[in-house]
């Protein structure tokens, strides 16, 4: 069975608010509110995962459906707040916007697992075997992180075309990781510097090019030899260590803010194991 062995979630340094939720009641999802957009941003990404359909979204038209049967109740809760007028405005004009991603498993006969899997957004999925690391994620092109992120909103459509989504079947051993996007970004960019792939060396070296914090943050990486060639001992079985408590995550986490290597947000992790 596929088992949730780690999650936790931690504001950035110096902030209280932290509008980044997780689920993981057998569902696996997280969310990403947008603070410097629109207003109620943290409490629709934990609104949008409290109400996830029991049955996957498969397509964009699922996912519309989803969100026109959700969004008017969040609204009439909020509307109805004694406000002020310049939030108000605020609320009625650019709404609340908020990432999501989200994993729903069945388990099968073969003691395999399959999952069902949507992204929107730049929350990060990735499924990792031990021996080879990521083999399948939601980001296919890192460069996505220099640009603003598509966004759900109870006041507009999806954007077509936004949304990713896929079947994927686990065995005994893989793992399912779910971050929201600094952590995405950290994890992604040191495992294309472990790797030798063509289409990595081509993402980092347009990267490399961006005259973006996404450049400075891979030089930084780059610079600290935090990993050589073996990701997953050096990277992400730190992590999963970190993750057994609140207390230990959050001081992983700053530590290596504070060496440059992740950028300045709020980071939420759920790391599942197929045992």
């Amino acid at each position: 069975m596929l088992e949730t062995v780690r999650a936790q979630s931690c504001p950035k340094p110096g902030e209280v608010i932290n509008e980044d939720h997780y689920r993981i009641d057998g569902l696996l999802a997280v969310a990403d509110g947008a603070g410097g957009a629109g207003i109620f941003s943290g409490e629709w990404s934990e609104y949008l995962l409290k109400n996830l359909p029991e049955q996957p979204i498969q397509d964009q038209n699922g996912l519309s459906e989803w969100l026109e049967r959700i969004w008017e109740l969040f609204f009439e809760e909020h509307e109805k707040l004694n406000l002020e007028a310049d939030i108000r405005n605020k609320f009625l004009n650019e709404g609340s916007l908020s990432t999501l991603s989200a994993v729903w498993t069945v388990q099968k006969e073969d003691d395999s697992v399959s999952l069902h899997w949507l992204s929107y957004g730049d929350s990060v999925i990735l499924i990792i075997d031990p021996e080879k690391g990521i083999i399948e994620n939601s980001i296919s092109d890192m460069r996505v992180f220099a640009e603003p992120p598509n966004l759900l909103n109870w006041n507009t459509e999806p954007i077509k075309g936004a949304m990713i989504h896929a079947n994927t079947s686990v065995m005994k051993g893989m793992s399912v990781l779910l971050c929201t996007d600094a952590l995405g970004q950290y994890l992604l960019l040191t495992n294309a510097l472990a790797g030798e792939s063509a289409e990595n060396a081509g993402q980092l070296d347009a990267i490399r090019q961006m005259p973006f914090r996404l450049a400075n943050l891979l030089e930084q990486i780059e610079r600290s030899g935090i990993v050589k060639e073996n990701w997953v001992e050096q990277v992400l079985n730190p992590l999963v260590a970190a993750a057994e408590n609140e207390s230990n995550f959050k001081t992983h986490m700053y530590d290596l803010l504070n060496r440059g290597l992740i950028a300045p947000d709020d980071y939420t992790f759920v790391f599942a194991k197929l045992l």
